[in-house]
């Protein structure tokens, strides 16, 4: 269902081809009943979308864990709930349209372990390249003082 920048055709314009990406998602993307836990606490909820990163900006320069530090051996889960769907949707119209835009405050959880448990189908993408959910699959991230890592479980 979703593209890479890079495989959208100009490469010398990535930020505004993955805005374009962003904004094909967001209007089209249904919330989710995620599954999630953080360091082992669950964390209730639906929602558009959960990146777990430990760099401070993503994709077309979208600045999500504003406070994210990569040494700190602690991920920063940004949770995007249905709630900011038309401030997420007015922020990349704006980008696109060459104007000044903030984005819009999402939750952002600091931890040094998410569990993911999601429905079969649902994409997941990880450093930017997607990987299958099988059926009741769990998917661990853990983050270390210099990287990431991401264990997918398989199914019982």
């Amino acid at each position: 269902m979703f593209r890479r920048a890079e495989e959208s055709g100009e490469p010398d314009d990535k930020v505004r081809q993955g805005l374009e990406l962003l904004r094909d998602a967001v209007e089209v993307v249904r919330p989710g009943g995620w599954e999630l836990e953080l360091d082992g606490a669950d964390v209730p909820g639906e929602f558009l979308g959960v990146e777990a990163m430990n760099i401070r900006e993503v994709g077309p320069e979208l600045r999500l864990a504003p406070a994210a530090d990569p040494g700190d051996g602690l991920l920063d889960v940004v949770l995007i709930a249905e709630e900011q769907r038309d401030a997420l949707s007015a922020y990349v119209d704006a980008r696109l349209a060459g104007a000044g835009a903030e984005l819009p405050a999402l939750v952002a959880h600091r931890a040094h372990e998410l569990t993911l448990r999601l429905q079969q189908g649902v994409p997941l993408h990880v450093d930017d390249d997607p990987w299958p959910v099988e059926a009741d699959g769990a998917v661990v991230v853990r983050a270390g003082a210099e990287q990431v890592n991401t264990l997918v479980g398989r199914s019982s």
